[in-house]
């Protein structure tokens, strides 16, 4: 009897791994660097951002001369962007994507590290923008890794 159980157990186990319940997927993305925290933004945004409108009303183009100096166009359409950026500072700041993932069937869960190096003769607002392919339906969750 116990074996059939632990048989029946086994079995069970083994078909929800197979159907992909609870499988993490990697997600590709691509970083955008050429944006920058609007300074009349109160709280550093955070999370997703599904229109070139609600992208805007927190974040500037930051155009550099040179090749590569303009930010890629965002096609909301089939993509959408994830930020991270962080309050005020005269410390020199990253924040680095360490992983985005899907979680089975549900929320993509991206993770990053803030690293910090030398005090600063002035001040900036750290920040990561990930443009992600998708409609952006999909709830984003953010961890940082300490």
């Amino acid at each position: 009897m116990k074996k059939a159980l632990l048989s029946l157990f086994l079995s069970i186990v083994g078909l929800t791994l197979a159907s992909g319940c609870g499988s993490v997927e990697d997600v590709a993305y691509r970083e955008e660097s050429h944006y920058f925290v609007r300074n009349d933004v109160s709280e550093p945004p955070m999370g997703k951002f599904t229109s070139q409108e609600q992208l805007d009303s927190c974040f500037g183009v930051a155009a550099v001369m040179g090749k590569g100096g303009v930010p890629e166009e965002i096609d909301f359409s089939r993509e959408f962007v994830v930020a991270v950026s962080l309050p005020v500072t005269s410390v020199e700041t990253r924040i680095e994507p360490v992983s985005l993932r899907r979680k089975g069937h549900g929320a993509m869960v991206l993770r990053y590290r803030v690293v910090r190096g030398r005090e600063l003769g002035f001040q900036l607002q750290p920040c990561l923008l990930l443009v992600v392919e998708g409609s952006g339906q999909t709830d984003v969750e953010l961890h940082e890794i300490l």
